[in-house]
């Protein structure tokens, strides 16, 4: 709550999603890493055919800010399930610093095992350079084009989950209420800091109405406060201030270009980073709230009639 500025809600997901995954690690994790018996070729008759899964040895995880113990911890568990040693490098913006190495010191085999590196950009540089025998990162498309540029020289196998510009479609045949609430939620949810956040809602004609008068009433019920300490706030504030003016110029861009704004539309704090839920109609293809992942509380809104012009 306090680097991110998720609210109490927010933060408790990202810890349930955790447990969630290590439980399902702890139950399943002998299965997926056994041998696995595979048919032998004609050719080789007489001999048995077998997947052996082995470790790869050092495995570097860079973790970005807006998920930072979920990813940390669920990377680095399955990582070390595997046989693999690790360094993760945790986002600058969010290092939680001591909070990974308190959860490590519970095994000594882990704290053996597990190195946390603190730093920046430069940081994930030298540590490409050292030569780690798999890559993982989380982040933006920028980030993730960087380091596989890097990593092809050492020819290292990288595993990249970038952003996106994810689309939620509703048909004439859904719940108003219940789509409507989905799309808060999905847009919404750590000031929609999230790389599966809905970021386009395409909405058929036959209920758009409906869907954004539901839409207006239910973000205009939404509560906004940089604390929460009782857990009954809705959005908390922007990570990061480059996030808050991209934020800024996706809608002056859209607002530019001819798009309505239903509700919202203006920065609350600057200094705090707080900035409304925002929802946007008559939004086109040539936005960049359209075009181009935002990444912080902005919805817009686009009508359509078939599912092939959708």
């Amino acid at each position: 709550m306090r680097e991110c500025g998720k609210t109490r809600t927010d933060a408790n997901i990202e810890i349930i999603g955790t447990l969630d995954w290590l439980k399902w690690l702890e139950d399943h994790g002998t299965t997926f890493l056994a041998d696995e018996k595979v048919p032998t070729p004609i050719t080789l008759m007489g001999k048995k055919s077998r997947i052996i899964h082995e470790a790869l040895g050092p495995v570097l995880i860079i973790a970005p800010w807006n998920y930072p113990f979920h990813i940390g911890i669920t990377q680095i568990f399955t990582a070390f399930a595997c046989g693999n040693t690790v360094v993760y490098k945790p986002s600058e913006i969010t290092p939680m610093q001591g909070i990974y190495e308190e959860i490590l010191s519970a095994s000594p085999l882990l704290q053996r095992s597990v190195s946390i590196a603190y730093g920046g950009g430069d940081l994930g540089v030298a540590l490409i350079d050292q030569q780690p025998e798999k890559i993982f990162f989380t982040g933006s498309t920028r980030t993730g084009k960087a380091i596989s540029r890097q990593a092809a020289d050492y020819l290292i196998p990288v595993d990249l989950e970038l952003g996106g510009k994810d689309p939620m479609l509703v048909f004439d045949s859904a719940s108003v209420k219940r789509a409507a609430a989905a799309a808060i939620w999905g847009a919404f949810t750590h000031n929609g800091q999230s790389c599966s956040a809905v970021e386009r809602l395409y909405v058929q004609a036959g209920i758009y109405e409906q869907m954004i008068a539901e839409l207006k009433s239910e973000t205009a019920k939404l509560v906004q406060s940089i604390t929460d300490k009782n857990g009954d706030v809705d959005l908390g504030r922007l990570t990061v201030d480059f996030q808050y003016n991209i934020v800024k110029r996706h809608i002056a861009d859209a607002k530019a270009k001819g798009a309505d704004i239903l509700i919202g539309g203006d920065p609350i704090d600057e200094g705090q980073l707080l900035h409304s839920p925002t929802i946007i109609t008559e939004a086109t293809s040539d936005m960049l709230i359209v075009k181009e992942e935002t990444f912080g509380p902005v919805l817009p809104v686009i009508k359509f009639r078939t599912e092939e012009e959708a």
